[in-house]
């Protein structure tokens, strides 16, 4: 269709509203009306005048703040939805009623060739692409809340109500059954039911429902048939809805139970039996696989049954086995969409038993996924465990199971302990028991027969369980459920038992090939290892119990023979899980975990530099070169001198991963890994002389213990390093080849060193005067955004760091140190008073081109000003001579007790004539005085303890006399001093 068949009633009312200018809200925006190129109403120049205008309207209503409420401007929010009405939707109209006249005409076989030609008009596909544009249209609706205030029931005027029932109108045929723009429709209905008020959906709820339901039941009918005939019909799919369109419909029925759950009323209406089964059967359609429904239909299905859950919450308990049977087995489903989805319905099915069975559900859904995860390392990792511990447990299960009567058996012999009858006394109800029941029996797929296919079946049945647990485990719930967290470690411990080294022993009679088992075990570890991180970031400190287990299961891949076999997704799953556990240890981590992993973490985090770079000369002059030397990897060399794992992203991953736990290493435990070290290497010395050698040789293959000292050089190594390839420009080729080109791998450095300034140790040498460099370097030479961010960072630390104190307050005088403190009061009394004056003489600058009148009163008031700063400063000036005359006759009266003082010590000394003196001058220039006497007389030794006590009390030394060089000379050494009390 042409720009000229759009039909001329919808042009002129897209014209006007374009064409009027007043009151145009500044946050509406116009492109969406008027700039648009399909619409075609106006021309290319019409359209940026227009535009123009528009624009300068804007700028204008910025000015007025009612204009939102104005209803005479012709932007108003009513006026913007009649021209979306005309403009949008009333051409959808046009084209279904011409269509329909068309098929009547062909009907009746009309050779009129004039009404021909009037009634062919344009399909929806070649009006507008209603898809392409619907977005902005809603986003329209939405711009100021317009839908929202024109289908407000408050505004009683006759505009506003025929507007709202010619907006309810359009809804209802857009959504006829035989309508070409049901999508369009569903989509303004679901926008619609966002903004309504209770008088709408009161009005409207069972009209909508009905319509929807009925849709819905169409498709089934026609989907019912085809899998009797087993053929596809063309006229039972020309009456049907699309696959697309079953989702936005299933996605609509949630969103009006969720809405009209807000009202008590309308929330007995919709939660009845009736009508809730019907809305849940219909969103479950999609879950069953005889009807053949695609992956989106099923993901919208557990989407809106979840939100179903969410919002009507115990209405859901009947219907409850039905959910649990269709959603457990699409845990095994091979798209992790799914998988996402169902796990998220399985985690809120709690909420639909009430609370006082809430905990119990809780407990036998958790239980079931761990007895199900167990049966597959039974299955996968069966041969590699000892054959006496499976036998032992198979006989204490039985033995449980023949004492306790509510225990409910696996397909493998595992069972799922269902609470006791003291637990269900306080609920009092079969129904509890039943539902526990139907949840222990509902059934997983079966394995499949061929080994080929048992694989990949294995491994997508543990990702989905695992990924199930941890959604379980994330979820709140109304009631507090008991965790069991040693069962969740045992699982991990039995998943990461089984290593590539056990492939090695010809006694095992391995069901799978070995290239099937070492896939098996790789990707049983990187789920273990995801599954260890969530329970990590969930209970944090609460598994503090558990860290020498959990240290050891991480260390053990990265210290173990086959590490270089590792796969590279689960390296870098190990330092993620490592970074997780310093996080939620904290310090407590340090001695068991930190310190252990350094020697092979700083390894990892060395980048590649290709050989015959100059990046090697700048390292000779830091401490650090043997470290470097010796650690760094051996790499084969291409043809062009190139890594050829260069753009290999899993190994630039590592190195970051390695970065972002060293980062984490030194911001929780930075401050104690040098203590730590310490002390046990003095532990090692200790110990050394009682071990034997091989105990030694074994201690000595596992490495020296890595100090924090080491760490700061090879941080601020690298960084000086990378900092001078890629400034020089003879190493340009040396500095894009090398792991340095990487911004991420740039940025992870500089948080580490971060982190190293964040947390000094007093021992050793402090890295702020390099670090500060190095960040400035960084922050102004640096060519990614994000690295200069996190280096402005860095130097606002440090410079914090260096001034902490705050800048001092500027005045308007200057003050000397000669100047009397009375002239110091005045010369700021007379700042003061300039500043005061300057203002008033401004204010009477202006004023005086306005009012003459007002000059008299203005010296008036200045004159009163002055006089009253004159005697305040006189009465200033007297109170400071008082003060100063009082002081001078303190001064007089301290000397004259001095004197007296003097002269009593001189009268006691003369009494004494035998006695020795030794004088220790501190720093700070202050004389103690400490008196022996030869003699043994009693008296003699009292007169000198008060002396010594008068004089001692009066002298306080800033620093002890233990930190000074102070050389004491007695005549005999064989003295005893007497203890002095400061």
């Amino acid at each position: 269709m042409t720009k000229q068949q759009i039909p001329k009633n919808s042009t002129s009312k897209v014209a006007d509203t374009l064409k009027s200018k007043k009151g145009a809200p500044p946050t509406v925006k116009i492109s969406s009306i008027a700039s648009h190129k399909q619409v075609g109403v106006l021309n290319n120049k019409e359209r940026k005048q227009q535009l123009k205008k528009l624009k300068l309207q804007s700028n204008l209503s910025n000015q007025s703040v009612n204009i939102y409420n104005n209803s005479n401007s012709n932007l108003s929010h009513e006026n913007i939805l009649k021209s979306v009405i005309d403009s949008y939707i009333l051409p959808l109209t046009n084209n279904n009623n011409n269509n329909n006249n068309n098929n009547n005409n062909n009907n009746n076989n009309n050779n009129n060739n004039n009404n021909n030609n009037k009634s062919t008009t344009t399909s929806p596909s070649t009006f507008l692409d209603i898809k392409t544009y619907l977005p902005n249209v809603i986003v329209l609706l939405h711009q100021g809340q317009c839908l929202k205030k024109c289908l407000d029931g408050n505004n009683k005027s006759i505009e506003s109500i025929k507007l709202r029932e010619r907006w309810i109108e359009l809804l209802g045929f857009l959504l006829k059954p035989n309508n070409h723009n049901l999508w369009v429709g569903i989509h303004l209905l679901c926008e619609t039911v966002r903004v309504c008020d209770y008088d709408i959906m009161n009005s409207k709820l069972e009209l909508w429902i009905t319509i929807l339901t009925n849709l819905i039941e169409s498709q089934k009918k026609v989907l019912s048939l085809k899998q009797n005939e087993n053929k596809t019909s063309s006229t039972n799919q020309s009456n049907t809805i699309s696959f697309k369109e079953y989702g936005s419909i299933i996605i609509l029925l949630s969103l009006l139970v969720e809405k009209a759950t807000k009202w008590n009323d309308l929330k007995r209406t919709i939660t009845n039996s009736s009508v809730m089964s019907q809305i849940v059967s219909l969103i479950l359609l999609s879950l069953d696989q005889q009807y053949g429904y695609p992956d989106e239909c099923k993901i919208d299905s557990l989407v809106a049954i979840t939100s179903l859950i969410q919002s009507a919450t115990t209405a859901l308990k009947p219907f409850l086995f039905k959910i649990e049977q269709l959603a457990y087995p699409l845990l095994y489903s091979s798209n992790k969409s799914i998988q996402e989805s169902a796990s998220t319905l399985i985690a809120n099915l709690s909420q639909c038993v009430g609370i006082n069975t809430t905990d119990l559900y809780w407990d036998i859904s958790v239980q079931k996924i761990l007895v199900e995860m167990n049966t597959i390392v039974d299955k996968v990792f069966n041969i590699f465990e000892d054959q006496d511990d499976t036998i032992n447990k198979s006989t204490s299960t039985s033995t449980d199971n023949n004492n306790s009567n509510t225990t409910s058996t696996s397909s493998t012999g595992r069972t799922i302990n269902l609470p006791n009858n003291s637990k269900l006394l306080n609920v009092g109800d079969d129904q509890v028991i039943s539902m526990l029941k139907n949840l222990s029996s509902v059934k997983f797929p079966d394995t499949p027969k061929e080994t080929h296919s048992q694989t990949s079946f294995y491994i997508k049945a543990l990702f989905g369980l695992s990924n199930c647990l941890l959604r379980i485990l994330s979820t709140s719930s109304t009631t507090p459920s008991p965790v069991p967290i040693d069962e969740i470690i045992k699982l991990i411990c039995r998943i990461l038992n089984p290593n590539l080294n056990h492939l090695a022993f010809s006694n095992l009679n391995l069901s799978f090939t070995i290239s099937e088992m070492i896939f098996l075990i790789q990707q049983f570890h990187q789920q273990a290892f995801i599954l260890l991180s969530g329970i990590l970031k969930i209970f944090r400190k609460s598994l503090l119990v558990h860290s020498k287990t959990i240290s050891s299961l991480l260390l053990r891949p990265l210290k173990s023979l086959n590490y270089s076999l590792m796969s590279p997704t689960i390296h870098s799953q190990i330092y993620k899980t490592i970074s997780d556990a310093i996080e939620s240890f904290g310090v407590s981590s340090s001695d068991s975990l930190a310190i252990q992993v350094l020697p092979v973490l700083l390894k990892d985090i060395l980048p590649y530099i290709p050989e015959g770079g100059s990046g090697s000369n700048s390292m000779t002059t830091t401490q650090n070169t043997s470290l470097l030397n010796s650690s760094r990897l051996t790499i084969t060399q291409t043809i062009n001198n190139v890594d050829p794992t260069l753009h290999d992203f899993d190994s630039l991953s590592i190195k970051e991963d390695a970065l972002s736990a060293l980062s984490n290493i030194l911001l929780h435990c930075g401050s104690y890994l040098q203590q730590q070290s310490s002390q046990q290497q003095q532990q090692q010395n200790n110990d050394s002389s009682f071990m034997s050698d091989n105990n030694k040789q074994q201690q000595q293959a596992n490495g020296k213990q890595i100090s924090r000292l080491e760490i700061d050089q090879l941080l601020v190594s690298l960084l000086l390093e990378c900092q001078s390839l890629s400034s020089v420009k003879k190493n340009s080729t040396t500095y894009l080849n090398s792991s340095y080109n990487c911004w991420r791998y740039r940025s992870k450095l500089y948080e580490c060193l971060i982190h190293c300034v964040l947390k000094p140790v007093s021992n050793i040498p402090p890295v702020l005067p390099y670090s500060i460099r190095i960040f400035t370097n960084g922050m102004n030479n640096d060519h990614h955004p994000n690295v200069r961010t996190i280096c402005c960072k860095g130097v606002s630390i440090c410079e914090s760091i260096i001034h902490p104190q705050c800048p001092s307050l500027a005045t308007t005088t200057s003050i000397t140190l000669n100047q009397h403190p009375s002239s110091v009061y005045k010369n700021l009394l007379n700042s003061n008073v300039n500043a005061i004056m300057g203002q008033e003489d401004d204010d009477f600058q202006t004023s005086e081109e306005e009012d003459d009148d007002d000059d008299e009163d203005e010296t008036i008031e200045n004159d009163d000003l002055e006089n009253e700063i004159d005697y305040k400063i006189q009465l200033e000036e007297d109170d400071l001579e008082e003060q100063e005359d009082q002081a001078e006759e303190e001064e007089e009266a301290e000397e004259e007790e001095e004197e007296e003082e003097e002269e009593e010590e001189e009268e006691e000394e003369k009494a004494i004539p035998v006695q020795t003196t030794t004088t220790i001058t501190t720093s700070q220039n202050s004389n103690i005085v400490m008196k022996t006497s030869l003699f043994n007389t009693s008296t003699i030794q009292k007169q000198a303890s008060s002396v010594v006590a008068s004089k001692v009390t009066k002298i306080e030394p800033k620093k002890s006399l233990a930190n000074n060089d102070v050389s004491i000379d007695d005549g005999d050494d064989d003295l005893d001093l007497p203890d002095i009390e400061d």
